[in-house]
């Protein structure tokens, strides 16, 4: 894929944001190693779009970037929610918010992820201490 200066200072400008959010080695150093050997293809896969919540949720493969599950997409996904959450109740947070986790790889992670991105808008969250089913939550 041929990409142009602009391109790539585009792409230089999302890999530096990412690297300066990512607090988690394992994604942080994908991208740290793509962007200093300046591999503008891989990078333009990772850092060009969004995910997308289908009628399935988010299944997507779990690695670095704005194209993949992990950390950061996660907590911005969370924000989303709540931004739609509180359009949709208003100042109604009293009630709170369940969050609870499977067995998958980095689910109990996340679930703290999204706790934590509650908590920090205002909301009560009980979040369950061990593997649940989803029909429990």
């Amino acid at each position: 894929m041929a990409l142009t200066p602009e391109a790539k200072a585009d792409l230089a400008k999302k890999a530096e944001d990412w690297l300066a959010w990512d607090k988690n080695e394992k994604t942080r150093t994908v991208i740290a190693k793509l962007y200093e050997e300046k591999n503008f293809p891989e990078l333009a896969t990772r850092l060009n779009g969004r995910l997308l919540f289908g009628t399935a949720g988010i299944r997507i493969r779990q690695d670095a970037g704005w194209t993949r599950l992990n950390d950061l997409t996660v907590i911005n996904i969370t924000h989303g929610f709540v931004k739609h959450i509180l359009a949709s109740i208003g100042g109604k947070k009293k009630a709170g918010i369940a969050v609870g986790y499977d067995g998958r790889h980095n689910s109990k992670r996340y679930s703290e992820l999204i706790a934590n991105v509650f908590i920090r808008n205002g909301f009560p969250v009980y979040l369950f201490s061990a593997v649940t089913p989803t029909p429990v939550v």
